[in-house]
């Protein structure tokens, strides 16, 4: 699935890692749309995560190589290393959490 996705563009960039993201780490969407380029950190010569859970937990976890390749291409290709408290998903995230809320929501009948 993730070889599908066309990278030749920065939205395709970001969407990989995005989804990347949540295979190799089982994050929420709402904790993978609400890191910034700061949570993502090289520690004894590997690359980390840092993810905020319900409730205001941290957890922290070394990268997957794949991720640590998507993300890496993602972050030097938007220019978010200078950013640090930038956003990873960019500006449009909040568009990637609510689409499938809004393509996906049931229509009820009104009476």
């Amino acid at each position: 699935m993730l070889d599908s996705i066309d990278t030749s563009t920065h939205a395709g960039l970001r969407d990989r890692a995005l989804i990347a993201l949540m295979v190799y780490s089982f994050a929420r969407i709402g904790a993978a749309l609400g890191m910034t380029a700061d949570d993502v950190f090289t520690q004894d010569r590997r690359l980390w995560v840092r993810l905020r859970e319900k409730g205001g937990n941290r957890h922290a976890m070394p990268c997957h190589q794949n991720l640590e390749e998507y993300l890496t291409a993602h972050l030097d290709r938007a220019g978010l290393r200078g950013d640090p408290k930038g956003p990873l998903s960019g500006r449009s995230g909040a568009a990637l959490a609510s689409s499938p809320a809004r393509c996906c929501r049931r229509r009820t009948p009104t009476r």
